[in-house]
């Protein structure tokens, strides 16, 4: 091994470089934003480390003792975010680096004749080749290479579980809410609603568009408890309807809007278009169907901890037909018309399944 590593030394003795170009420091003013962020603190100072792992094993392998010893920072360093943490992995990949490029090569040095008649000895002695031994040398740093992105890549991993432990910043993909609700409106006491149960569903637009980190599309689904009261001239007739309604729409998040040490809360906004239909229940003549625009506005708010996923929200939603007005037709000529707008107010709980720092 000792021949091998004289040998490869002498092949690549004029064009000796850093295997790996360690990244300029960034600016103080850059520096100071690390602090607010552990995710990119940490990014940075494993950077700076993997770098100075590449150099001190590249001076290793070629024989050479480093003049730094690479150790890899701890998790309590991590999280205490010293800026000296980030300076002091950079200062110490930047003296590796200038370790290797200060080694000369041999062609100015009087030893280079004596090596040479050595390498050529050593070449009686070996039955492989020159490009074999080079191969075998190259499989093996390609192996340390391995291993080393191998380690770097546990400890980064160890890191993302941590930091997501305590990441308010997380983006919810996928939420699924239940909620309560009742409609208002132009009802005049012809109509009313009783709460019924709501689900919407929503996808964060980031990862399958690639649109910004705070835009969702949502679908909602929910069954009206609509009673209509109208007077055939001798009694008041109250019938019930089997109504549904859908929407489909996206929102922008405003967050946070409300901030705490054990809370969080936010506004969202959106807008979509919405369809539904009903009959009076055993009476298919009676029916209505509208379709238009859904506006909303709402309010949520969840603990600080990503352990616990869940928001308690308020929404105030505004169902607009721009053509028609809504009337539901209650056959017989009666009919009961609620203009063109009418009113939901929601409270409820949202889930929210899928949550990542990127």
């Amino acid at each position: 091994m000792k021949y091998l590593l004289i040998l490869l030394f002498a092949i690549n003795l004029n064009a000796l470089e850093p295997e790996a170009k360690v990244a300029d420091l960034p600016t103080m003013e850059v520096l100071e934003a690390y602090e607010d962020s552990e995710e990119l603190f940490s990014m940075k100072v494993m950077e700076y480390y993997q770098t100075a792992i590449v150099l001190s094993t590249q001076l290793k392998s070629l024989g050479f003792t480093p003049d730094e010893k690479v150790s890899s920072p701890s998790l309590e360093q991590l999280t205490d975010m010293e800026l000296d943490l980030i300076i002091r992995y950079y200062n110490l990949a930047k003296s590796l680096e200038g370790q290797i490029e200060s080694i000369t090569g041999f062609e100015k040095s009087n030893n280079f004749n004596n090596l040479k008649s050595r390498i050529t000895e050593l070449e009686s002695q070996y039955t492989d080749s020159l490009w074999e031994i080079k191969n075998s040398y190259l499989l093996r740093e390609l192996e340390l290479k391995k291993e080393i992105e191998e380690k770097c890549n546990d400890k980064i991993t160890k890191i993302e579980n941590a930091i997501k432990d305590n990441c308010v910043d997380c983006i919810n993909f996928l939420s699924l809410s239940l909620s309560e609700n009742i409609f208002l409106g132009n009802f005049d006491g012809q109509l009313e609603s009783k709460p019924n149960i709501g689900m919407k569903v929503y996808l964060n637009a980031l990862k399958p568009f690639g649109f910004g980190r705070s835009f969702e599309f949502w679908y909602e689904y929910q069954e009206p408890r609509f009673t209509s009261n109208y007077d055939n001239g001798t009694e008041t007739i109250s019938e019930s309807w089997n109504s549904n309604i859908n929407a489909l729409g996206v929102s922008t998040q405003f967050y946070p809007v409300i901030t705490g040490k054990d809370i969080n809360g936010g506004l969202k906004l959106g807008g979509g278009y919405f369809w539904t239909s009903g009959k009076v229940y055993n009476r298919d003549e009676a029916t209505y169907s509208w379709e238009g625009m859904k506006f909303e506005i709402e309010f949520f708010g969840g603990v600080n901890n990503p352990r616990y996923p869940i928001d308690l929200f308020l929404n105030l939603g505004l169902y607009q037909s721009f053509t028609n007005d809504l009337i539901l037709d209650l056959a017989d000529d009666n009919s009961i018309n609620l203009d063109k707008t009418m009113f939901n107010f929601s409270i409820g709980l949202r889930y929210n399944f899928w949550s990542s720092l990127y």
